[in-house]
C-alpha cells in the first residue's frame, strides 16, 4: 500500500515537477505556478480533465497550503541531480527543465510516470497559457462544486 506521505515525498514531488517543467519548456516557471500546476496534475478531473491521479479526498484543498514547501524540496532534489536550471530575473526565481531532463524522463517506464506525462501534457494544454489568477479561480470553482456535493451527501445522512 502506498501512503499519502510517500506520494508527496521529495522524490515523488521532484518527478512531478520535472515532468511539468519539461512539458512547459522553454518556459521558466516560479514556485507559485508550480504549486497550481501540480494540483491540476494530480486532480485533473476537478478541472474538467482526465481522471485524477490521486483520490478525491475531501481534504485535498488543504494540499495547496503545504505544496509550496514540498515543491521547494522537490526542486532541491532536481538541482542536486542537475536536472533543473534556476533562472533569476526581475520576476524572481524561476525554474526550467535542464538539458538532461528529457533523457532522464525517457528512462522512466512505469505506468504511473506514463500517466504523469499524459496529465502534464493536458495541464499545459488546458492551463499553460492561463494566468496564475485564472488557474487559482478554476481550482476555487472546483472546490466550490465538490464542497457543495459533499455537504449535500453529508446532510442527507
Amino acid at each position: 500500500m502506498t501512503s499519502i506521505q510517500t506520494l508527496n515525498g521529495p522524490v515523488e514531488i521532484a518527478m512531478r515537477v520535472l515532468i511539468l517543467l519539461r512539458e512547459a519548456f522553454p518556459q521558466a516557471v516560479d514556485v507559485h505556478r508550480l504549486v497550481l500546476l501540480d494540483y491540476a496534475l494530480l486532480h485533473s478531473h476537478d478541472l474538467g480533465g482526465p481522471d485524477s491521479l490521486h483520490p478525491p479526498l475531501p481534504g485535498r484543498r488543504s494540499e495547496l497550503g503545504m505544496k509550496r514547501t514540498l515543491i521547494h524540496q522537490g526542486i532541491e532534489v532536481l538541482q542536486r541531480a542537475n536536472l533543473v536550471v534556476t533562472i533569476i530575473d526581475d520576476s524572481g526565481w524561476n525554474y526550467q527543465a535542464g538539458d538532461g531532463a528529457q533523457s532522464f524522463i525517457a528512462c522512466l517506464e512505469s505506468s504511473y510516470v506514463f500517466k504523469l506525462r499524459e496529465r502534464s501534457s493536458w495541464v499545459m494544454e488546458a492551463l499553460g497559457s492561463s494566468s496564475n489568477e485564472l488557474i487559482r479561480e478554476k481550482i476555487s470553482d472546483a472546490f466550490d462544486d465538490w464542497s457543495e456535493e459533499f455537504h449535500e451527501t453529508d446532510s442527507e445522512n
